[in-house]
């Protein structure tokens, strides 16, 4: 399941991550950084991964726009599915340099 929010500012994300870690504990792991847009804008970016019994949790802020965030739900076959996906394509584009 994979829930995506409209005008998310840090402050909010931030609220989003402390009430997940309130129901589920603390993240698995967590990071706090920054993104630049294409105009040169740096906005402040939050990512938080919670794995549970039966269950992997990801909350990212910003998800494809810096104003949106997005809410993963996933069954933990699914999360190492897509993590492989991910790690595949980063060794085929630095095949292709």
């Amino acid at each position: 399941m994979e829930i995506s929010t409209e005008e998310i500012d840090s402050g909010a994300a931030e609220q989003v991550i402390s009430l997940l870690s309130a129901k589920y504990g603390r993240p698995a792991s967590i990071k706090r950084g920054t993104v630049r847009n294409k105009l040169g804008g740096i906005f402040p970016s939050v990512g938080a991964i919670w794995k549970l019994k039966g269950a992997v949790i990801s909350f990212n802020s910003p998800a494809d726009t810096v104003d949106k965030a997005k809410l993963r739900v996933l069954h933990p076959t699914r999360w190492d599915e897509l993590n492989r996906s991910a790690e595949k394509q980063s060794v085929d584009q630095l095949k292709d340099l």
